[in-house]
């Protein structure tokens, strides 16, 4: 292919040397670019736009154009003008997103289906990229630069930029029609590969299940059937060999286009100051309104040259690895969070471990995170920040499409966990926003922990009971219908608990490591004693099923005061433990045991030693004693003699030291007497009058507050946690912040007397 790229490649420089052809050149390039603008569309007409090889091509035409000043010192990167983009001559930009969209741009971005669901997202966007303001501003107060607020750099569109006729040089014009074309023939090309491969094997799928309908009760069809689609697969694995050929095995092309693009994050760095961080408070206006594809491309090309052997082998990382630290955990830069999603997914490539990389380009890889100096200061923190990012991304899938982020996330920060200056990132991070935004990313990865695990769970006996039913004689004569659907059924869900029980255990090995070394923001907030309080009381409520909330009174003498702060986060992972302890050597342990649980990433021992592990972190981290009055106070899942059994089941089988499950068994003690203290306190409350209960919970409010919208009044405890993941008022949606909550001191006031009566029974 090359020789034919050569050729191309040498009749069209003659045509630009020529003065007399160089602007028809130049024009038919763009003529070109613009009447096939609809390539990079999902679902474009093949008979209306020119075809994948045409463009492949010319992309490749265009990269040894862009050869001479792609050197490794990008000597002419300062012959870029962004104004070619903004002023729309040859080329129009005006239809292309922006990567840093105006509002209009973002109401058409996130799902119109779902009005709700869109003003959601622009408020909680809004107030997101008002917090990153201020934390920009907080790191920029050395600088002279003054800003009011965020609305006061509204976003230009690209077609309100000033129309001068500039004239521009060639190096200019060149660059940035190859940025056009690449979009829309290399790059297209990588996404069309993609679904190719993701078609073939469904349609394998769907052959297998055909094949297995064969015998007694298959419809006479069924063979017609098989043989159309052993043809369709074939034609597939034809269509694929090409791409193969022409994308896969061309590694010089691939490392053109990374030259390229090396560029391109270069130049565009250069738009906001640099290779620098903390980033300017506010994006400049060239960088704002460059084409979103310039970066999306950059990424799409790093992912599909990390599958490639020997594509990296040479290639310079060092401006892609800044790039993608700085800009990864930056909403006020690149609002799209897919787009920074996606960057994630490229160092996930690079991690070391990568078993496709040579070792010459595993200790490069190693090299490039481990020596890195943005990486080493940002790339921890922006993750954790990503992580939290993603739980709104304004699109109708964003509930499932968060796993998917997040199982990236947490492979690489469970790498960056084993590398000691990632390692002392983490922990300096997670002490300076104990309470803050680690503390949202703890909330949330508990979120997930209890989700996916719980999902899981249910759906193992489900898969069980299926098991049997498929090994039954009987089952052979049923109709062919009823067992196809049955089993496609049996594999979709086959499948679905085998991806959830993968990000389950990530989740649950992450809590794990870090609960090892960062124990106190598990334990937040911390409880407000009294120094004469000599007694602490948690009162739980029978027949209330709220699993993570409890009442905590300080009594000392005749006088009982309410703690200001529950423990919620406490409360959270201590019902956590407690519902999975439950789940796995409780009685209906029984219905998990499975034929092959290893299928679906089951591996209950090792589970439950994680489990029991983290109890003992968080109980040699708590010296107040905080979360054995949790696990207690959890009326749902408690139970004294899961602890003993749980030591039991490991002691006979392995899995922990002996020291670390006599530590387990000493908190258990510890959590039961608490219990019998509970139980006392809650002789004492008696029936409590329900204008005193909060209406999420239904348990005893201690700091009522009123939620301005709805106006109803909940606990603050209650409330916070909710907050946590989703800052909207929960009775009707509208924007909520800790800020705007509104004491009611008249309802306290009543609470207050009420357990002032009480506390006279002591």
């Amino acid at each position: 292919m090359h020789q034919l790229y050569d050729g191309l490649h040498e009749v069209l420089m003659k045509l630009l040397r020529n003065s007399e052809t160089k602007e028809a050149v130049l024009q038919y390039l763009a003529d070109v670019i613009q009447k096939n603008g609809n390539r990079s569309q999902l679902q474009s007409n093949p008979l209306a736009v020119a075809s994948s090889g045409m463009f492949v091509s010319l992309s490749a035409v265009m990269l040894k154009l862009c050869a001479p000043f792609l050197d490794a010192s990008l000597s002419k990167k300062d012959k870029l003008d962004a104004r070619y983009v903004l002023q729309g001559g040859r080329l129009d930009f005006s239809g292309l997103t922006a990567i840093l969209a105006t509002s209009e741009e973002l109401a058409r971005w996130v799902d119109g289906r779902n009005h709700s669901r869109t003003e959601g997202f622009r408020q909680v966007q809004q107030l997101r990229e008002q917090e990153e303001l201020r934390r920009l501003q907080a790191e920029e107060a050395s600088t002279s630069m003054q800003i009011d607020s965020l609305q006061s750099y509204p976003l230009k569109s690209m077609a309100s930029a000033s129309s001068d006729n500039v004239k521009f040089n060639f190096i200019c014009e060149c660059f940035l029609m190859t940025a056009r074309v690449l979009n829309l023939g290399l790059i297209k090309t990588f996404s069309d590969f993609k679904s190719l491969a993701q078609e073939q094997s469904r349609r394998k799928e769907e052959l297998a299940t055909l094949k297995n309908m064969r015998g007694d009760g298959a419809p006479a069809q069924i063979e017609q059937d098989i043989a159309q689609l052993e043809a369709h697969i074939e034609q597939l694995s034809q269509d694929r060999l090409c791409y193969n050929s022409q994308l896969m095995n061309d590694v010089d092309l691939m490392q053109e286009a990374l030259a390229y693009y090396r560029l391109m994050v270069v130049w565009l760095t250069g738009l906001v100051g640099g290779f620098r961080m903390p980033l300017p408070a506010v994006c400049p206006m060239e960088f704002a309104s460059m084409p979103e594809h310039f970066v999306e491309d950059a990424m799409e090309l790093l992912l599909f040259a990390s599958r490639i052997p020997r594509a990296l082998d040479g290639v310079n990382l060092d401006e892609f690895m800044s790039f993608i630290v700085m800009f990864m955990g930056s909403p006020l830069y690149i609002k799209n969070p897919y787009l920074r999603a996606k960057m994630v997914e490229v160092l996930n490539a690079w991690m070391p471990k990568n078993h496709g990389y040579s070792p010459t380009l595993s200790s490069s890889m190693a090299s490039l995170f481990e020596g890195h100096q943005l990486a080493l200061q940002y790339l921890v923190p922006n993750l954790l920040q990503l992580y939290v990012d993603i739980e709104f991304t304004g699109a109708h899938t964003q509930f499932y499409d968060k796993f998917n982020i997040r199982h990236n996330i947490a492979e690489l920060l469970e790498y960056l966990w084993s590398v000691p200056s990632h390692h002392n990132s983490w922990k300096q991070i997670a002490m300076k926003e104990e309470k803050g935004s680690y503390l949202k990313f703890l909330n949330l990865l508990i979120n997930d922990s209890i989700f996916l695990l719980d999902e899981s769970l249910k759906k193992i006996p489900e898969l069980k009971e299926m098991e049997v039913q498929l090994s039954e004689e009987q089952w052979s004569r049923r109709p062919a219908q009823e067992r196809q659907e049955r089993e496609r059924h049996y594999h979709q869900q086959e499948h679905v608990v085998r991806y959830d029980m993968m990000l389950a255990n990530e989740d649950v090995k992450m809590i794990l490591y870090t609960s090892a070394e960062i124990t106190a923001p598990f334990l937040l907030p911390e409880m407000v004693c009294s120094p004469f309080s000599h007694l602490i009381i948690f009162g739980t409520f029978e027949d209330r099923d709220y699993s993570s909330s409890s009442l905590c009174i300080f009594i000392g003498g005749n006088d009982i005061l309410q703690s200001g702060n529950h423990a919620v986060q406490v409360e959270r992972i201590a019902a956590m433990l407690n519902y999975f302890l439950l789940q796995l050597v409780g009685p209906q342990r029984k219905a998990l045991k499975v034929k092959d649980p290893e299928k679906y990433e089951f591996r209950p021992r090792e589970l439950l030693a994680q489990i029991v592990n983290i109890y003992v972190n968080l109980d040699r981290g708590d010296p107040q004693g905080l979360f054995a009055r949790a696990i207690s106070s959890d009326g749902r899942s408690y139970k004294n003699e899961l602890f003993t059994g749980a030591a039991g089941v490991l002691r006979q089988y392995g899995g922990l030291p002996m020291q670390m499950l006599d530590e387990f068994e000493a908190l258990g003690a510890k959590a039961r007497a608490q219990a019998q203290e509970m139980m006392d306190a809650e002789a004492l409350l008696g029936d409590i009058p329900d204008e005193f209960l909060d209406p999420i919970q239904y348990t005893l409010m201690t700091d009522p507050v009123i939620l301005p919208s709805s106006k109803t009044t909940v606990d603050r405890s209650v409330i916070q946690r909710h907050l946590l993941s989703d800052q909207t008022d929960p009775f009707n949606r509208s924007l909520l912040t800790a800020e705007m909550l509104t004491p009611d001191f008249e309802l306290k006031k009543k609470i207050d007397e009420y357990l002032a009566s009480h506390s006279k029974k002591l």
